[in-house]
């Protein structure tokens, strides 16, 4: 569970600075894929992503990446914390940390400590880091390791219906309807 301490203000800092640098990239690259003549080889992301999602990389991706980027930042700066719950939201963060760690260089020990904390509780679990290794291809696919589909179009689903994720990036309207803003309550959970 993501920890409600506030952040430093060095590691405030620091995240926001990555996450800024992340969402002018997402947004550099939407302007770019907006006009004509463009591969996706010549976006800005296109080289962070895993290679297994570079041929998908277009404006709706991007754009969906943007979404979630946005529901991670009020996960992680809101005044409730909570787990993030899809992911790209997941490799978000990963890109946030990369980031943060790239602008405060070399960050001191006492501020590195708190994001390795920050960052083990803001996860589900760290299986998105298998997207990084081509060896690691397929992974998902089996049912006795119990992990989340690693597949791209699957980046935007959330992990279970009571984790909030973007409903912009959601890739179909069945995951919509079950997330719990919209789903009907039942009797407990309106009493609550």
């Amino acid at each position: 569970m993501l920890t409600d301490s506030p952040l430093s203000a060095k590691l405030a800092e620091d995240l926001g600075s990555g996450l800024c640098e992340v969402v002018d990239t997402l947004i550099e690259d939407i302007v770019l894929m907006r006009g004509d003549g463009w591969k996706p080889e010549d976006t800005n992301f296109y080289d962070r992503l895993p290679i297994i999602a570079r041929p998908l990389y277009r404006l709706r991706m991007a754009m969906d990446l943007l979404f979630a980027a946005d529901a991670m930042a009020i996960k992680i700066f809101g005044p409730t914390k909570s787990q993030l719950g899809c992911t790209a939201e997941e490799l978000l963060f990963y890109w946030t940390v990369e980031g943060a760690r790239a602008v405060s260089a070399p960050m001191k020990d006492d501020v590195n400590d708190e994001l390795e904390d920050y960052f083990d509780s803001a996860l589900e679990d760290t299986d998105f880091i298998f997207l990084f290794d081509p060896k690691y291809d397929g992974i998902d696919k089996i049912k006795e390791l119990h992990i989340q589909s690693l597949d791209p179009k699957d980046w935007f689903i959330p992990f279970n219906p009571d984790r909030e994720t973007s409903p912009l990036a959601w890739p179909d309207k069945a995951n919509f309807l079950h997330s719990k803003f919209f789903r009907k309550k039942s009797k407990g959970e309106a009493e609550k």
